[in-house]
Protein backbone atom coordinates (compact mmCIF):
# COMPACT_ATOMS: atom_id res chain seq x y z
CA UNK A 1 0.00 0.00 0.00
CA UNK A 2 1.01 3.60 -0.51
CA UNK A 3 2.74 5.17 2.46
CA UNK A 4 0.77 8.16 3.76
CA UNK A 5 3.06 10.84 5.07
CA UNK A 6 1.89 12.46 8.32
CA UNK A 7 1.02 16.17 8.09
CA UNK A 8 3.77 18.63 8.94
CA UNK A 9 2.98 21.61 11.15
CA UNK A 10 3.70 25.13 9.95
CA UNK A 11 6.75 26.82 11.43
CA UNK A 12 6.95 30.40 12.63
CA UNK A 13 9.12 31.78 9.84
CA UNK A 14 8.85 33.04 6.26
CA UNK A 15 8.11 29.53 4.95
CA UNK A 16 4.60 30.06 6.28
CA UNK A 17 3.98 32.56 3.46
CA UNK A 18 4.19 29.71 0.94
CA UNK A 19 2.82 26.91 3.07
CA UNK A 20 -0.36 28.52 4.36
CA UNK A 21 -2.76 29.35 1.53
CA UNK A 22 -6.19 28.16 2.68
CA UNK A 23 -7.91 29.76 -0.32
CA UNK A 24 -7.18 32.05 -3.25
CA UNK A 25 -8.11 35.21 -1.30
CA UNK A 26 -5.97 34.63 1.80
CA UNK A 27 -2.23 35.07 2.14
CA UNK A 28 0.37 35.58 4.86
CA UNK A 29 2.06 38.97 4.59
CA UNK A 30 4.30 38.80 7.67
CA UNK A 31 5.52 36.26 10.23
CA UNK A 32 7.56 37.16 13.31
CA UNK A 33 8.50 35.17 16.40
CA UNK A 34 8.85 36.90 19.77
CA UNK A 35 10.77 35.35 22.65
CA UNK A 36 9.70 35.79 26.24
CA UNK A 37 10.78 39.24 27.45
CA UNK A 38 11.31 40.62 23.93
CA UNK A 39 9.74 44.02 23.11
CA UNK A 40 6.52 43.59 21.12
CA UNK A 41 7.33 45.84 18.20
CA UNK A 42 8.43 45.60 14.58
CA UNK A 43 10.38 48.84 14.92
CA UNK A 44 12.52 50.48 17.57
CA UNK A 45 11.53 49.75 21.15
CA UNK A 46 10.93 52.50 23.71
CA UNK A 47 10.78 52.29 27.51
CA UNK A 48 6.98 52.02 27.18
CA UNK A 49 6.97 49.18 24.66
CA UNK A 50 5.29 46.10 26.19
CA UNK A 51 7.25 42.86 26.24
CA UNK A 52 6.19 39.31 25.47
CA UNK A 53 5.02 37.45 28.57
CA UNK A 54 5.93 34.19 26.86
CA UNK A 55 7.18 32.91 23.49
CA UNK A 56 4.77 33.88 20.69
CA UNK A 57 4.31 33.58 16.94
CA UNK A 58 2.85 36.69 15.31
CA UNK A 59 1.19 36.34 11.89
CA UNK A 60 -0.39 38.97 9.65
CA UNK A 61 -2.96 37.81 7.11
CA UNK A 62 -4.52 39.66 4.18
CA UNK A 63 -7.92 38.44 3.02
CA UNK A 64 -9.16 39.74 -0.32
CA UNK A 65 -10.57 40.66 -2.62
CA UNK A 66 -10.60 44.14 -1.09
CA UNK A 67 -11.91 47.11 -3.01
CA UNK A 68 -9.91 48.69 -5.86
CA UNK A 69 -10.03 52.41 -6.45
CA UNK A 70 -7.99 55.61 -6.69
CA UNK A 71 -4.75 55.67 -4.73
CA UNK A 72 -5.28 57.40 -1.42
CA UNK A 73 -9.08 57.16 -1.46
CA UNK A 74 -10.47 55.88 1.88
CA UNK A 75 -12.64 53.45 -0.08
CA UNK A 76 -9.60 51.81 -1.69
CA UNK A 77 -8.67 48.67 0.22
CA UNK A 78 -6.22 45.84 -0.38
CA UNK A 79 -8.37 43.57 1.75
CA UNK A 80 -9.15 42.60 5.31
CA UNK A 81 -6.17 42.74 7.65
CA UNK A 82 -5.95 40.13 10.41
CA UNK A 83 -3.31 39.75 13.11
CA UNK A 84 -2.95 36.41 14.90
CA UNK A 85 -0.95 35.64 18.05
CA UNK A 86 -0.05 31.99 18.64
CA UNK A 87 1.46 30.73 21.90
CA UNK A 88 3.78 27.75 21.85
CA UNK A 89 2.08 24.36 21.60
CA UNK A 90 3.11 23.48 25.16
CA UNK A 91 1.50 26.66 26.51
CA UNK A 92 -1.64 26.75 24.34
CA UNK A 93 -4.90 26.11 26.25
CA UNK A 94 -6.66 24.76 23.11
CA UNK A 95 -8.87 27.83 22.90
CA UNK A 96 -9.29 30.69 20.42
CA UNK A 97 -10.21 34.14 21.79
CA UNK A 98 -10.98 36.71 19.07
CA UNK A 99 -10.97 40.46 19.76
CA UNK A 100 -11.81 43.70 17.97
CA UNK A 101 -8.76 45.57 16.58
CA UNK A 102 -7.21 48.30 14.40
CA UNK A 103 -5.25 48.80 11.14
CA UNK A 104 -3.40 45.58 10.35
CA UNK A 105 -2.15 45.63 6.74
CA UNK A 106 1.12 47.42 7.56
CA UNK A 107 4.13 45.12 7.43
CA UNK A 108 6.24 47.49 9.54
CA UNK A 109 3.99 47.91 12.58
CA UNK A 110 1.78 45.90 14.89
CA UNK A 111 -1.83 47.12 14.93
CA UNK A 112 -3.07 49.44 17.64
CA UNK A 113 -2.30 48.39 21.20
CA UNK A 114 -4.69 45.72 22.43
CA UNK A 115 -4.84 42.78 24.81
CA UNK A 116 -4.07 40.13 22.20
CA UNK A 117 -0.36 39.54 23.04
CA UNK A 118 -1.05 39.35 26.78
CA UNK A 119 -3.97 36.96 26.28
CA UNK A 120 -1.85 34.70 24.08
CA UNK A 121 1.36 34.91 26.10
CA UNK A 122 -0.06 35.35 29.59
CA UNK A 123 -1.98 33.07 31.97
CA UNK A 124 -4.92 32.57 29.57
CA UNK A 125 -2.67 31.25 26.76
CA UNK A 126 -5.36 31.34 24.08
CA UNK A 127 -4.70 31.94 20.40
CA UNK A 128 -5.95 35.45 19.71
CA UNK A 129 -6.72 37.41 16.57
CA UNK A 130 -7.93 40.88 15.67
CA UNK A 131 -9.08 42.45 12.39
CA UNK A 132 -9.20 45.94 10.91
CA UNK A 133 -12.54 44.93 9.27
CA UNK A 134 -11.17 45.77 5.82
CA UNK A 135 -10.28 49.45 6.13
CA UNK A 136 -7.82 51.80 7.85
CA UNK A 137 -9.97 54.93 7.69
CA UNK A 138 -11.30 56.07 11.08
CA UNK A 139 -13.63 58.81 9.82
CA UNK A 140 -16.16 56.55 8.13
CA UNK A 141 -15.24 57.84 4.66
CA UNK A 142 -14.49 54.28 3.56
CA UNK A 143 -18.26 53.76 3.41
CA UNK A 144 -18.61 56.00 0.35
CA UNK A 145 -17.07 55.70 -3.11
CA UNK A 146 -15.44 58.78 -4.69
CA UNK A 147 -18.57 59.41 -6.78
CA UNK A 148 -20.70 59.62 -3.63
CA UNK A 149 -22.39 56.24 -3.93
CA UNK A 150 -22.38 53.67 -1.13
CA UNK A 151 -19.35 51.37 -0.93
CA UNK A 152 -21.29 48.15 -0.49
CA UNK A 153 -18.15 45.96 -0.58
CA UNK A 154 -16.42 47.60 2.38
CA UNK A 155 -19.69 48.06 4.28
CA UNK A 156 -20.23 44.29 4.14
CA UNK A 157 -16.62 43.61 5.12
CA UNK A 158 -16.99 46.02 8.05
CA UNK A 159 -20.34 44.78 9.30
CA UNK A 160 -19.95 41.01 9.07
CA UNK A 161 -17.61 39.45 6.51
CA UNK A 162 -14.33 40.50 8.18
CA UNK A 163 -15.17 38.89 11.52
CA UNK A 164 -16.43 35.75 9.81
CA UNK A 165 -13.34 35.46 7.62
CA UNK A 166 -11.08 36.16 10.59
CA UNK A 167 -12.71 33.25 12.42
CA UNK A 168 -12.50 30.89 9.45
CA UNK A 169 -8.90 31.67 8.52
CA UNK A 170 -7.60 31.84 12.09
CA UNK A 171 -9.08 28.40 12.79
CA UNK A 172 -7.42 27.12 9.61
CA UNK A 173 -4.11 28.61 10.75
CA UNK A 174 -4.52 27.06 14.20
CA UNK A 175 -5.07 23.63 12.70
CA UNK A 176 -2.10 24.01 10.35
CA UNK A 177 0.19 25.32 13.10
CA UNK A 178 -0.71 22.95 15.94
CA UNK A 179 -2.25 20.10 13.89
CA UNK A 180 -5.25 20.42 16.20
CA UNK A 181 -8.52 22.29 16.04
CA UNK A 182 -9.38 24.65 18.90
CA UNK A 183 -11.53 23.06 21.59
CA UNK A 184 -13.54 26.27 22.07
CA UNK A 185 -13.73 29.60 20.20
CA UNK A 186 -14.99 32.92 21.56
CA UNK A 187 -15.73 36.42 20.20
CA UNK A 188 -15.07 39.34 22.56
CA UNK A 189 -16.15 42.81 21.38
CA UNK A 190 -17.56 46.03 22.80
CA UNK A 191 -19.02 49.17 21.21
CA UNK A 192 -18.80 48.47 17.46
CA UNK A 193 -17.35 45.07 18.31
CA UNK A 194 -20.48 44.39 20.33
CA UNK A 195 -22.69 45.18 17.37
CA UNK A 196 -20.51 42.94 15.21
CA UNK A 197 -20.92 40.18 17.79
CA UNK A 198 -24.70 40.52 17.61
CA UNK A 199 -24.52 40.33 13.81
CA UNK A 200 -22.29 37.26 14.03
CA UNK A 201 -24.84 35.48 16.19
CA UNK A 202 -27.44 36.04 13.48
CA UNK A 203 -25.42 35.53 10.29
CA UNK A 204 -22.70 33.04 11.32
CA UNK A 205 -23.86 31.26 14.48
CA UNK A 206 -21.33 28.44 14.05
CA UNK A 207 -18.22 30.65 14.03
CA UNK A 208 -17.92 30.90 17.80
CA UNK A 209 -19.01 28.81 20.78
CA UNK A 210 -19.54 31.95 22.86
CA UNK A 211 -20.02 35.65 22.07
CA UNK A 212 -19.35 38.45 24.56
CA UNK A 213 -20.96 41.52 22.98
Amino acid sequence: PDVIEPPVALTCDDTMKDNFRPDSNTRVVLVRSFARGEPLTLGAATPNTPVAANDLCFVKLQIGPGNPGPEGAPSTSAGIGVEVWLPTFANWNRRYHALAGGDHLSTTAIGEANLAPSIAGGPEASVTSTTDTGHSDRTGSFAMLPDGTINETLWRDFSERAIHQMAVQTKALIEAYYLERPFRSYWDGFSTGGRQGAKLAQAYPNDFDGILA
